[in-house]
């Protein structure tokens, strides 16, 4: 009797983890489907380089993106995309699905600007029109162009990008 009455117990027992494995599955797939806020306009996001996958989706759910951050890290674990999500700017919106919205952050479909520099211009009128995009201050611009470290970082053997920075 008392055999009986275990594998009776094991069986309710699995069964209600079934259930309830099965309930997760569904909820995971309808979260996977659907966006958070039909409408919503674009925000920018920026995802930090080395930003582990419970942050982002922090970052995600508290900017209004996603409605459950939970979800979002058991959706990417699923697709094994939790170690492809790359940093970047990234323009995203909650009247996106969380599966497209993951699809954006591994194929680094970052937000694009659109920059202008016309021929002859200084190392420092250029760092005023960088800034005037959108891209990062002047003041940035110009010191990465100074940094004799990141210069060389890019294969040139010079003490600053003036001279450097051409309109293509």
């Amino acid at each position: 009797m008392r055999l009986k009455q275990r594998l009776f117990l094991i069986f309710v027992l699995s069964a209600i983890l079934m259930g309830a494995a099965g309930y997760f599955s569904l909820e995971i797939i309808r979260f996977a489907g659907t966006g958070f806020c039909p409408g919503m306009p674009g925000k920018d996001i920026l995802i930090a380089p080395g930003s582990s996958l419970k942050s982002i989706a922090g970052k995600l759910e508290s900017r209004g993106i996603i409605s459950n951050r939970l979800y979002f890290v058991v959706l990417a674990k699923f697709k094994g995309a939790d170690k492809k999500i790359q940093a970047g700017e990234y323009v995203l919106s909650g009247a996106d699905t969380p599966e497209h919205i993951l699809d954006i952050l591994i194929k680094g479909r970052v937000k694009l600007y659109r920059l202008t520099i016309p021929e002859g211009l200084t190392m420092y009128e250029t760092a005023a029109l960088v800034e005037d995009s959108g891209m990062c201050s002047a003041e940035k611009f110009t010191r990465l162009c100074c940094d004799v470290k990141f210069i060389h970082s890019l294969g040139i053997s010079a003490a600053t990008l003036e001279g450097y920075l051409f309109p293509d």
